[in-house]
């Protein structure tokens, strides 16, 4: 189908061309979106929203992600207490941590100074969203912390840690009847317990994981959990 194709006049009212980027944001187009958010910056300044808004716009461009950092920088400092862009920071700083580390071909743990400090950046941002999502009791909330902070343990090295985060988020997950979640809960377990040598441990975790693939009727996901247990064995 043709994308649909909106037109701001250059003296359109900020308001009407802040709904028009949002508009091109519901229709999935983050790189209209953007655009018209950044024309309007200097009248959204003191905005927190705004600033999330344009941060949700450039995340989904791959080469505006200094962009988005500095969008959702800016809400945090407007509003140090936002969860949401306190999350959404903690992704970017994962994102920048996780393609380096990639691109470095190392082991968890063993990556330079500099992936570690966005991955260690990261996980400060989630643990101050968990913090607040915990006073605020919302559970969904918390899984989702709980998960990014177990991935970004495990970037990190810290394997136990990885494992008590991973474990919370299983427990929501459950809570929630969440499969998806559940498993990939239970497939972050078996990744960090093979680190520390817990091969049986890791083994029962993968074989959670290949069950719930199986219940979730996702081939590819059973593949990836039998490749992962004969790793293991």
């Amino acid at each position: 189908r043709k994308p649909i194709t909106l037109r701001v006049q250059q003296d359109q009212a900020p308001g009407w061309t802040l709904a028009l980027g949002f508009l091109h944001w519901r229709l999935q187009q983050p790189e209209q979106a953007l655009a018209l958010y950044q024309k309007v910056l200097s009248d959204f300044e003191l905005d927190a929203t705004f600033h999330l808004m344009r941060g949700m716009a450039a995340r989904k461009l791959p080469d505006q992600l200094d962009l988005a950092q500095e969008a959702y920088e800016r809400a945090v400092e407007l509003e140090p207490n936002r969860s949401d862009a306190l999350y959404n920071l903690g992704n970017v700083y994962h994102s920048k941590g996780k393609h380096a580390g990639h691109t470095a071909h190392q082991d968890p743990g063993e990556f330079p100074p500099e992936i570690k400090e966005s991955l260690v950046m990261a996980a400060e941002y989630y643990e101050t969203n968990l913090k607040l999502v915990r006073q605020l009791n919302d559970r969904a909330a918390q899984g989702r912390a709980c998960g990014n902070l177990g991935n970004t343990h495990y970037l990190l090295g810290n394997f136990s840690t990885a494992i008590n985060y991973h474990e919370e988020r299983l427990n929501i997950a459950r809570e929630f009847g969440d499969k998806s979640a559940e498993r990939r809960a239970y497939s972050n377990l078996g990744n960090a317990h093979i680190f520390l040598g817990n091969f049986e441990v890791a083994a029962d975790h993968y074989k959670m994981t290949l069950n719930i693939a199986k219940q979730l009727g996702d081939r590819a996901l059973e593949a990836q959990a039998c490749y992962s247990l004969g790793n293991t064995y």
